[in-house]
């Protein structure tokens, strides 16, 4: 172990710390069969330590050194510094421990971009030269420099640069960092550098770590150098063949130390006694002692930095020892391996007494396992044949008598039993762990298995089965679990001996009558005992409530009724059945709101029967529901229905069925509400006349005639007919008066003729190719008419066909 201590100014501070980097201070102590700082020697002989320390001095002077290639820092680290600058130098760095060179202590510096740190820092932000031919040392390379490695390179073209303090006191180190940096000119810029410069506090080492460093012969003769160089620019040094010059390295490292008069002292101590000074000692102990070795680096700052290294010298006496030299074992159930060692002038050899309960009687291990307690002896034997006794004891203890039982045994799957442990301390449990007890709820016949230990730490065991019997498997058969209101289910239950249901019957058939959906959960008991459960529901569903409206409730036949029924039940109603008159005489409906014409004159019941979907329903009659009056049925004679204007007055014979009221009109705004009226018209034409008759309840009926008034000499052509064979207005053609010719077309719409005649007496029943036409139709007219008188006249128009 490696210690560093710091005295400041003559007052001694230690702080233990460990050497974070190879340059740091340190000391180590070897001799020969030395190892891990430890050493043996023959009895009463002497041995010389040697303190091996970094060799130092004042730093007037450097001494330069390959060392391993072992960076101690990542070349990436730091913070970087000059990021995308080419030939420049950094802001001024401060550190914070002084740093001795050339004589000199410096606490500032600065970096430049070509791989070079200077302690002339009023050249700091300037410009950092990079071309140079001159060789180490000179006044025209950077004075109080150190170049690790100085070329021209260009971190604006790629890489970075960083600056860090590492480590801890009293052993910091400054480290720049110039990591994968572009060679400078463009047909090497693919070339990338890398290397670093670490200063080390207390010692002032400067190491220089190359990972790459390529050669562009291109460029500045492909110069570069390693080295340091003084303030006047006439003492430096560097590596061989590291010097200015077209070179390349990689994976290389050089330390420069400062090998001026030497700055450390090396004293030694036993203990607090001071024993000797110089590199080396010769110690005689007759007894295991540590000795120290404490080398002190002066600085350049009046500080000073102590590391101190120690060595344990054991001397060659035989002294024997046995572990363990007192046990305990549990009979028949453990061993034990007592091991001899022995200090001094080895080889040893071991000899074991008594035999019985070891494994062997010789060698410095043996395994002991007697029946009863027993003391052995071990004799050992050095190189020199001196010999030593010691005594080991073994305390054979008897195993203890462990039982094992359950409170319940068997029991039903399902239930708890307790299992416990007797005659130990404690107890452990196959599958249950630790405890006296436990309650256990096996799903099968299972075996426990229990390991009890006694207060001397032997054990014994026991164990038994706890039998499980199967719960019966209970089922329920419901072959009606959905039932109405007022109905009952019948419940069976199977696959036990006994049962109990949750009604207090004990018997395997119930009856039961809900009137609320339930669950009936009945409990099965076979010939062990055990137990099983089932559940059974009976759902009750209540009845439906029957009810209808309709609208109209009375009218005139054909009397159209629109039924909504207004049924309310907790189910969906599966079915509707209306039945229309005295069971269902008008017809019946399984619509939900059906509608029903009622074309006889009448009051009739009507029904409505809903049933849900598990068969509950309702039904109700509403009698005499429905009220539907008859129509009376209007008709009349004209007498006489053509006449010439002035000649006669017009009788209107009324031949409707009862009819209780009349209303006429004559065509010509004139109207008449007698039964029979007669009428005389004042113009010739031809009019329409229209009867329209009621009867006590309100229902009418309404027909039509034509009457024609015609002058002396006339021409009159209808607007509208009725063709059917009703005798009422059945054809269509013209009258007239004092006509001598004529000729009659009849068009569709599309201008085809449909008749034609040249008599009046002809006339148009309105078929078209033998058959009347289902729909009213417009079709034109034209009559060409020669009267008495010879004048001839051209009349059209347009006649309406009614259906």
């Amino acid at each position: 172990m490696k210690r560093i201590i710091a005295i400041i100014v003559s007052t001694i501070a230690y702080v233990s710390v460990f050497a974070q980097a190879p340059g740091c201070p340190n000391i180590t102590i070897t001799a020969p069969g030395a190892s891990q700082g430890q050493v043996t020697i023959p009895c009463n002989d002497c041995i010389t330590l040697t303190a091996n320390v970094l060799h130092t001095g004042l730093t007037n002077t450097y001494v330069t050194s390959s060392i391993p290639y072992a960076p101690p820092y990542p070349y990436n680290s730091g913070t970087p510094i000059l990021v995308n600058i080419d030939d420049r130098w950094s802001n001024v760095i401060t550190l914070p421990f002084t740093f001795c060179y050339f004589g000199t202590g410096y606490t500032q510096l600065i970096a430049g971009s070509n791989g070079v740190v200077s302690f002339n820092t009023a050249d700091a932000n300037g410009y950092c030269p990079w071309p140079f031919t001159a060789s180490l040392p000179s006044n025209s390379l950077i004075l109080n420099a150190i170049f690790g490695v100085y070329h021209d390179i260009d971190p604006a073209v790629s890489g970075t640069m960083y600056q860090a303090v590492l480590g801890s006191y009293p052993c910091r180190t400054f480290v720049v960092n110039w990591n994968q940096v572009a060679m400078f000119s463009g047909s090497c810029n693919a070339l990338k550098a890398t290397h670093q410069i670490v200063l080390y506090e207390a010692t002032n080492v400067v190491e220089v770590y190359v990972q790459n460093a390529p050669l562009c012969p291109s460029w500045n003769s492909g110069n570069k150098l390693i080295g340091i160089q003084n303030s006047a620019g006439n003492l430096g040094f560097t590596p061989p063949g590291r010097n200015t010059g077209p070179w390349s390295a990689s994976n290389e490292a050089w330390r420069f130390t400062p090998n001026g008069a030497q700055n450390y002292t090396i004293q030694w101590y036993n203990g607090p006694t001071p024993i000797g000074s110089g590199p080396t000692i010769n110690v005689c102990p007759t007894v295991s002692t540590t000795y120290t070795a404490i080398a002190t680096y002066d600085n350049c700052n009046f500080t000073q930095v102590v590391v101190t290294d120690q060595m344990t010298v054991h001397p060659g006496n035989l002294v024997t020892s046995v572990n363990p030299d007192t046990s305990q074992i549990c009979q028949g159930q453990q061993t034990v391996n007592i091991t001899a060692t022995a200090q001094g002038n080895g080889p040893f050899t071991f000899s074991w007494s008594p035999a019985a309960g070891l494994s062997a009687t010789t060698g410095a291990t043996v395994t002991a396992s007697p029946n009863v307690t027993t003391t052995y002896v071990v004799t050992v034997t050095d190189a020199l044949s001196c010999t030593g006794t010691i005594d080991a004891t073994v305390i054979v203890n008897p195993a203890p008598q462990i039982t094992a039982s359950a409170s319940d045994n068997p029991i039903c799957n399902g239930e708890n039993s307790t299992v416990a442990a007797g005659g130990g301390q404690s107890y452990t449990w196959a599958n249950l762990g630790a405890g006296q007890s436990h309650i256990v709820t096996p799903t099968t016949t299972t075996t426990y298995s229990v390991t009890g230990t006694d207060v001397n730490g032997c054990t014994g065991t026991a164990g038994f089965s706890l039998v499980v019997n199967d719960n019966p498997i209970i089922s329920i058969s419901n072959p009606s679990p959905d039932i109405c209101e007022g109905e009952s289910a019948n419940l069976t239950a199977s696959g036990a001996t006994t049962y109990l249901w949750s009604d207090a019957s004990d018997t395997d058939l119930i009856t039961v009558t809900p009137t609320v959906t339930t669950t009936y959960q009945v409990t099965g008991t076979d010939v062990n005992g055990c137990t099983g459960t089932a559940s059974s529901d009976v759902n009750v569903h209540y009845q439906p409530t029957a009810d209808f409206t309709g609208n109209p409730l009375s009218g005139c036949i054909p009397l159209n009724v629109a039924f909504t029924n207004q049924v309310t039940s907790g189910d969906p109603i599966d079915t509707y059945y209306w039945q229309f008159g005295t069971g269902g005489s008008l017809g019946n409906s399984t619509s939900a709101n059906p509608s029903k014409i009622f074309s006889s004159a009448g009051s009739f019941d009507v029904s409505l029967t809903a049933t849900t979907a598990f068969g509950c329903y309702s039904s109700i009659t509403k009698p005499l529901y429905v009220t539907a009056f008859p129509k009376p049925t209007a008709s009349f004679m004209v007498d006489p229905p053509v006449a010439e204007l002035g000649s006669s007055e017009i009788s209107f014979i009324d031949q409707s069925i009862g009819a209780d009221l009349w209303y006429w009109t004559f065509g010509d705004g004139s109207s008449s509400a007698d039964s029979n009226p007669v009428y005389t018209y004042e113009s010739a034409g031809q009019f329409i006349v229209v009867l329209v008759v009621a009867n006590e309840h309100g229902c009418v009926d309404s027909t039509m005639r034509y009457v024609q008034i015609m002058h002396n000499i006339s021409f009159y052509v209808p607007n509208a007919f009725t063709p059917g064979n009703d005798g009422m207005n059945d054809s269509f053609g013209p009258t007239g008066v004092g006509i001598k010719s004529i000729q009659f077309y009849i068009y569709d719409r599309w201008g085809k003729m449909v008749f034609y005649s040249e008599s009046m007496e002809n006339r148009w029943d309105g078929k078209i190719n033998g058959n009347i036409p289902k729909t009213n139709s417009v079709y034109t007219w034209r009559a060409d008419v020669v009267f008495a008188d010879n004048i001839k006249e051209v009349f059209k128009g347009a006649v309406v066909l009614i259906r």
